[in-house]
């Protein structure tokens, strides 16, 4: 369990699948930030490029950006498919995302709150 993420840190965690079964399967995500004592709010990270649909960056996993996150294989940060999680379901910080701040952009050009 991972207790003390910082925003920008990418994790491993049980995320839930988009169809709300209750199903999940371990991910690395993005901690976007702590939302109170026992939540994180994260960001989802997969290894499907949805660049040209969605809104998020796609990294390859030999690239600068790749190595900081800590990542094993391309991937696609989705800065659309956030969820709030308890911090039990965080396991283990894997690496950083340099580039929260343009996550934040887009968070705050949809209007929603970051801190």
């Amino acid at each position: 369990m991972y207790l003390n993420g910082d925003r920008g840190d990418v994790v491993l965690v049980l995320f839930p699948f988009r169809e709300k079964d209750g199903r999940a399967k371990p991910r690395p995500s993005v901690i976007i930030r702590e939302d109170c004592i026992d939540e994180y709010y994260l960001c989802e990270i997969t290894t499907t490029d949805r660049s040209d649909k969605l809104a998020g960056k796609w990294i390859l996993v030999d690239s600068t950006e790749g190595r900081q996150m800590g990542i094993t294989q391309n991937c696609f940060v989705n800065y659309e498919n956030r969820v709030k999680l308890i911090k039990r379901v965080v396991h283990k910080k894997i690496g950083t995302y340099p580039l929260i701040s343009e996550l934040e952009e887009y968070l705050e050009s949809i209007g929603e709150e970051i801190r």
